[in-house]
């Protein structure tokens, strides 16, 4: 998981991001500027967002003919699935073997 912190330099008038893995032992962030050079800061830095702790955005993954959804982890509008390999949408119930949400509903279970 990545570090989600940030901060509006007013310097350089640019939003940075973190670039480190969640977990600093230091307390401080690091991010890359355009120019390859790189900025640090910590939580209490003016124009400065705090890391929090954010689910890993993963893709959806439902399949269906060969396709494979490449949209974020759903449920998606209208059930509409997007596979950008083929190029193509489609529309499916929520069933397996071509949905994901039973084998996560399974992995969820106590």
């Amino acid at each position: 998981m990545r570090c989600t912190a940030r901060i509006d330099d007013t310097v350089t008038a640019r939003l940075h991001r973190c670039t480190l893995p969640a977990r600093h032992d230091d307390d401080w962030h690091r991010g890359e500027t355009v120019d390859g050079e790189w900025i640090r800061w910590k939580d209490d830095a003016p124009g400065a967002v705090p890391h929090r702790d954010e689910p890993e955005l993963v893709a959806c993954a439902d399949q269906q003919h060969g396709w494979t959804c490449t949209l974020l982890d759903g449920p998606h509008p209208e059930h509409k699935h997007w596979d950008q390999e083929a190029g193509r949408w489609w529309q499916q119930a929520s069933e397996a073997p071509y949905s994901n949400r039973d084998r996560k509903a399974a992995e969820a279970a106590p």
